[in-house]
């Protein structure tokens, strides 16, 4: 399978949480929002709402930094996977991820592991703000688009802030 890129429309984001439930039940078999691998963050300040989401870098930093090596690259779906038994919780990955995407409940290290392929954030978002495509041009231009609309908001954000 390619490789393929979440694209976050956070003006379509009603903060509904949907993916964060679907993903810890997915994940633990039951609600449990610290069980999950997507996290709605919420400015209320300005109403912003978007989810969060682990990127599946090309140069995965939390496969390189991991000390006990619990991190690799699944072979069929290109997700990076956590080897629970080999995880120690140290959160070295948490620290080396430069989205700030990895969460650890538990001593274990929360990753987005796309669901085999099929992201279950993506086919239960009932807004359609996250979507997941191939890693092809189109799909890295939308993902910067999307980036970029993001950033004006954070922009915009910070400009009431600072007033």
């Amino acid at each position: 399978m390619n490789q393929g890129v979440f694209i976050v429309d956070h003006s379509k984001c009603s903060g509904c949480r949907t993916c964060e439930v679907i993903c810890s039940l997915s994940k633990a078999k039951r609600i449990n929002l610290s069980k999950s691998r997507i996290h709605v963050l919420k400015w209320d300040y300005e109403g912003l709402d978007f989810p969060h989401v682990f990127q599946q870098c090309t140069l995965p930093y939390c496969i390189v930094s991991c000390p006990s090596e619990a991190i690799s690259i699944d072979e069929k779906t290109n997700a990076r996977v956590v080897d629970e038994g080999k995880c120690t919780g140290c959160k070295t990955c948490v620290n080396s991820c430069p989205f700030k995407a990895i969460t650890v409940y538990e001593e274990t290290a929360l990753i987005c592991d796309l669901c085999n392929g099929k992201p279950k954030c993506v086919e239960y978002c009932p807004t359609k703000a996250i979507i997941y495509v191939p890693m092809t041009w189109n799909g890295l231009m939308e993902k910067t688009q999307a980036s970029v609309k993001l950033l004006k908001a954070l922009r915009r954000f910070d400009e009431i802030l600072r007033q």
